[in-house]
């Protein structure tokens, strides 16, 4: 097998955790809004939140077809912006 392919794997596998730590983080910090506009502005935000590390990552693949050393560089990237802080460092309200 080669590198790159078990690189994309792994880097695979990482941002599925991404999306479940996103999932984890936007359940475990619940807001109350007053608002139906500021509740549907959360709940929209929490969407993107969650499928933000997924909707890279097939960006990512579609983009730089045929460019392997730009396509890694560009997975890492983004698997270290998509980091879930709330989860780890929590939310201060």
């Amino acid at each position: 097998m080669e590198p790159r392919f078990v690189a994309m794997a792994v880097l695979g596998a990482i941002y599925l955790a991404e999306a479940v730590a996103w999932l984890f983080a936007v359940r475990a910090n619940p807001m109350i809004f007053d608002d139906k506009f500021q509740e549907s502005v959360a709940r929209f935000t929490e969407f993107f939140a969650i499928t933000a590390a997924p909707l890279w990552f097939f960006t990512v693949i579609a983009l730089t077809h045929g460019r392997p050393t730009r396509r890694l560089v560009w997975l890492v990237v983004g698997a270290i912006v998509a980091f879930p802080l709330p989860l780890v460092i929590g939310v201060v309200v």
